[in-house]
């Protein structure tokens, strides 16, 4: 698909299109190709550009959204878009059909675009498509390089750049975007928050509060000096003595079994050649015993209602007999009658009590079980790996930034493990160790 064909949005200016030079600048800062002899200072060239005699554009050194003239006069801002894949999103009905120059599928695109119009439906949408793979960031100055690079892996599919509506939720796109690429006094944030964060594909509400969350774990960690390092010291700890205890359980489990095989495999030796019963044939046989006792008092319990059933007949029928004979005794009658109903509630109270006993001796032998089902899961399974809390919020980045060439994995995931080393020792090196994972919130994260 030829880019001629992209609907352009009002956010871009063609006078900037046409300015060869200012192309060439701004596609050298936003593509930042990683090596394994670039370091952190030659990083910080790409977030800040110098004086230059040919365009003489500068960009402030707090501020990597806008660039400058020689006047200090703002000429461009830099804002996200969003690149979407409307033939994946419709099941391949929308496509552009190079033929007849024109998008097939026409009218549900136009309606598909009408129906992100709303704010709602937009911040939604985008949330979907972004964790489905079908929308991709990009920016006002990088938007005609990544769609061609979009187009080269996805063949045969159309994309259509989006704007961020003018507000998300509370705030501006524009601060939202500005606190992304917002410089801090960390130079480990800075790479980490302006240039992979900044370029991930996820949304734009994601970016901001994760920049916010980035920026307050490297402050809080800061602030606790060396009491961070404390912290981080006893989560170790910790790890190392629930690994600790598991090892020591599974020895115990192994050395058990070790010992019953080989008391068995003994007794099974002598049994043979002796013929003597063993305590584990006596214990075998007590087992039995008891199984037949337990039988047995099951019996005399099923005796003891069908008696206890017969009784409560004969005190039936007596009962009877006595309220015949109530006429001719009118002076007992009543007090017959508070008698029966004293008996029959200290009846019902008795099987009350009987019911609740034997609903908590099974309530009680659930507990026991549950308790060794627990023990046994507790045992067989090792204590989960703790990644620390950096790890995890690298990880979360890297995951979705875009892997340009499907023949070139190899070389992306390793050029990302080599930015993640250097990020977490230069994260060492500026605040002193890892940041404990307990200083991290989940709130932190709350869209």
């Amino acid at each position: 698909m030829d880019n001629k064909n992209v609907e352009e949005s009002d956010t871009w200016d063609s006078k900037y299109d046409s300015d060869e030079e200012n192309e060439k600048m701004l596609k050298s800062m936003n593509q930042l190709q990683l090596s394994d002899k670039k370091t952190f200072e030659e990083f910080e060239d790409y977030l800040e550009i110098s004086n230059n005699s040919e365009t003489n554009l500068t960009r402030d050194e707090n501020d990597y959204t806008n660039l400058y003239d020689t006047n200090n006069n703002i000429i461009v801002d830099e804002m996200p878009l969003v690149l979407v894949n409307f033939t994946k999103w419709s099941n391949g009905k929308i496509r552009f059909n190079p033929e007849v120059q024109f998008i097939d599928g026409h009218e549900l695109f136009v309606g598909l675009l009408k129906t992100l119009n709303d704010e709602s439906i937009f911040t939604r949408m985008c949330d979907d498509l972004f964790e489905r793979d079908m929308a991709f960031h990009t920016t006002n100055f990088q938007w005609k390089t990544d769609i061609k690079t979009l187009e080269s892996k996805y063949r045969g599919d159309f994309f259509q750049v989006l704007s961020y509506p003018r507000y998300m939720g509370a705030f501006l796109t524009s601060e939202m975007w500005k606190k992304i690429k917002e410089k801090t006094q960390w130079k480990c944030v800075n790479i980490l928050k302006c240039i992979y964060l900044a370029k991930t594909n996820r949304t734009l509400a994601y970016k901001h509060n994760m920049a916010m969350s980035i920026e307050l774990l490297a402050l809080e960690q800061s602030i606790l000096g060396q009491t961070a390092l404390r912290m981080l010291e006893e989560e170790q700890q910790e790890r190392e003595r629930q690994m600790k205890e598991y090892q020591e359980r599974v020895q115990k489990k192994y050395e058990e079994e070790n010992n019953n095989r080989i008391l068995q495999s003994l007794s099974d030796q002598i049994f043979k050649a002796e013929g003597v019963v063993l305590p584990f044939a006596h214990q075998q046989v007590e087992e039995e015993r008891d199984d037949n006792e337990e039988n047995e008092d099951e019996e005399y319990n099923e005796e003891d209602e069908e008696n206890e059933v017969e009784e409560n007949e004969v005190e039936e029928n007596e009962e009877n007999e006595v309220s015949n004979h109530s006429d001719d005794e009118g002076s007992y009658h009543s007090e017959d009658e508070e008698a029966d109903n004293e008996l029959e509630f200290s009846d019902q109270r008795k099987k009350y009590q009987k019911i609740q006993k034997e609903e908590q001796e099974i309530k009680e032998i659930e507990q026991i079980k549950k308790k060794k089902e627990d023990e046994a899961k507790k045992l067989e399974e090792p204590p989960k790996p703790i990644m620390n809390i950096l790890d995890q919020v690298i990880a979360m980045i890297f995951s979705k930034i875009l892997i340009e060439n499907d023949n070139e994995k190899q070389q992306h995931f390793q050029t990302l493990h080599r930015m993640q080393q250097l990020i977490k020792e230069t994260w060492v090196e500026e605040l002193g160790c890892l940041p404990p994972n307990c200083i991290w919130r989940d709130s932190m994260m709350d869209e």
